[in-house]
């Protein structure tokens, strides 16, 4: 766990990239905000988070600090494996879920006393140093935390729709992810998880309000627009590693996507 300003302006500043500017995360982060207004950017949206505030941020998205020091509050970070290992498995899916963008916002509001039970939990442990039940414990209080973060706002809203349907979506969505350079094709997708275009479609729009091949198209943008904002790679190679044999075909389809062109998008973030 990190003091925000500290990381920011102090000794604790990453050697190893500017967080002033759009980075990609290998790690699942909350930024729990204790003071101030601030305006964070993930995946090129912009929200303003105040004192109360919790913003997750998920592996594999883009994140950029605001550059103001008048705001305050921790930056806590874990990977995915401490998820898996150090957290209850019957709030492992609760807790992906929350962490999955696709699903709404990623800002929370967190009541006072939520804050300070795993702020307090996390700087004894930190304290006490390594010991045999320190990631049993500190998991645990980071599951209350994100259970606690979710009740009333993200589980509520998806209770009826929890069971076979989010499961699938999950299969769909995890499908994407790892194939999305090798087809663009819904109904490839389809076919692999044993369903109908229709049905796919039908699952897809449940959880994102989109069809699968609109889903699809803007998984590959917003990876186009990672490459884009948090590599120097050429615009060439980056249409490679999006799965085009064709520059050019990557040039039309980000700017029929985007309403602009690959450079004009990489201008606003250098």
């Amino acid at each position: 766990m990190l003091k925000i300003r500290e990381l920011l302006f102090g000794t604790a500043f990453p050697k190893d990239h500017n967080p002033f500017k759009p980075h990609r995360v290998d790690f699942f982060a909350i930024l729990i905000i204790t003071e101030g207004v601030a305006t964070h950017l993930v995946d090129f949206g912009s929200y303003t988070l105040k004192a109360g505030n919790s913003l997750m941020v998920s592996k594999g998205q883009i994140h950029a600090f605001d550059t103001s020091p008048n705001y305050d509050g921790y930056l806590v970070i874990h990977t995915e494996e401490f998820i898996i290992n150090a957290m209850n498995q019957s709030a492992q899916t609760k807790i992906f879920q929350l962490y999955n963008y696709h699903l709404g916002t990623v800002v929370y509001q967190a009541s006072p006393t939520n804050n300070e039970h795993l702020l307090s939990i996390v700087q004894e442990e930190e304290i006490e140093g390594d010991s045999f039940e320190k990631s049993n414990i500190l998991g645990a209080a980071l599951s209350i935390y994100l259970l606690k973060l979710g009740r009333g706002q993200q589980f509520d809203r998806l209770q009826y729709k929890f069971g076979r349907n989010y499961e699938v979506f999950e299969q769909f969505k995890h499908a994407v992810e790892q194939g999305y350079t090798q087809s663009r094709n819904a109904k490839i997708y389809a076919s692999q998880l044993g369903l109908s275009y229709k049905t796919l479609n039908k699952i897809c729009k449940i959880f994102t309000e989109k069809t699968a091949k609109v889903f699809i198209d803007d998984y590959i943008l917003l990876e186009a627009k990672r490459f884009l904002s948090a590599t120097s790679l050429s615009v060439k190679e980056i249409s490679y590693k999006c799965g085009f044999d064709e520059p050019t075909n990557f040039l039309k389809y980000f700017k029929k996507l985007s309403n602009q062109t690959p450079v004009q998008f990489r201008k606003k973030y250098l």
